[in-house]
Parts: C-alpha cells; sequence; structure tokens
C-alpha cells in the first residue's frame, strides 16, 4: 500500500506534469508547423524542461539551466515563459508552492496561453491553501477561454466566473 508521502509526491509529480506539459505542447507545436529548431544541442530552456522530465525529476538542474536562460539578453519572448514556467514546475515537484507563485507570476504577462498560466495560477495557489487566489485565477482561466468559445460557453463561463468570485469574496 503506497504511503501518505508517495501519493503527495505523485499529485505534486502530475501538477509539475501538466505544467510542463503545456510549455513542451508549444515547443511540439512550433516543430510541426515547421519553424527550425536546433537539432544539435537543445537550447538552455529545452534541456531545462528536458531535466524536469527525467525520472526521477533533476530539479536543481533543471533551475540551473532555466536561470541561465534568462540571463540571455536576446531571449525571445516565448522561452522566456517557457523558462519561467519550467522553473515553478521544478518548485512544484519539491512541494514548494511559495516559490513557484513569483515564476508563475512573472510568466503570465507575456504567456502565449494566459488560460494555462491562469489555470496553473489556480492549481498552485489551492495547494497551497490560498483559496480565494485559487477562485481567482480559476475564474481568470475560465474568462479568458470564454472569450474564444461560442455564446453558450461565454454564458455557462460567466455564470461559473461569476460563482467563483462570490466564493473568494465568501472564502476567509
Amino acid at each position: 500500500m503506497p504511503s501518505k508521502d508517495s501519493g503527495e509526491i505523485r499529485e505534486r509529480s502530475l501538477l509539475a506534469a501538466m505544467i510542463v506539459g503545456g510549455v513542451l505542447a508549444s515547443v511540439s507545436c512550433r516543430a510541426q508547423s515547421g519553424s527550425t529548431i536546433s537539432t544539435v544541442a537543445p537550447l538552455p530552456v529545452e534541456a531545462g524542461l528536458d531535466a524536469l522530465d527525467d525520472d526521477p525529476p533533476r530539479t536543481e538542474r533543471a533551475r540551473e539551466l532555466l536561470l541561465e536562460t534568462l540571463g540571455d539578453p536576446e531571449l525571445s519572448r516565448e522561452d522566456r515563459w517557457k523558462a519561467y514556467e519550467g522553473l515553478a514546475a521544478s518548485h512544484v515537484i519539491e512541494g514548494d508552492y511559495d516559490s513557484a507563485l513569483p515564476w508563475l507570476e512573472k510568466a503570465l504577462p507575456i504567456s502565449r496561453s494566459p488560460r494555462r498560466t491562469h489555470y496553473n495560477l489556480a492549481c498552485v495557489h489551492c495547494r497551497s491553501g490560498q483559496r480565494a487566489s485559487c477562485y481567482r485565477h480559476l475564474a481568470e482561466a475560465l474568462w479568458v477561454r470564454s472569450a474564444y468559445g461560442g455564446s453558450r460557453s461565454n454564458q455557462l463561463s460567466f455564470m461559473l466566473r461569476e460563482d467563483l468570485a462570490a466564493m473568494a469574496r465568501d472564502d476567509p
């Protein structure tokens, strides 16, 4: 029978995989669209994300590579976003949600997928016990999505967003 600790580690790994998976999906989409990706050596940002995908994840090495990437003044907006999300995931893997939050907050204004970043923020706030912030970011994730959905989707998302906002106000 797995211990409570192993279950918690598995949950943290799944949350981190969702964060990294979203970032890696953007890399995969770029590759499929015909953009040039170096096949000689991965960029530090991809190498950092790969270190998180190892079994077991190499969080220290990932942080080292991702922080190195952020030092590059020529770094693209997309790679900066990936590095911030990867740094957040490295802390989530270790259960250090408070250290993950600043990286996700930095990722949000430059995110190519604000819905995903708001959702990741909601998950991390939830895991750290900050329910009002969790509700707020979940509502924002739904609001961003509803801007691109159909009218029924907009109505349902708006109603759920309002419910979440009320829960955030009522929650101590």
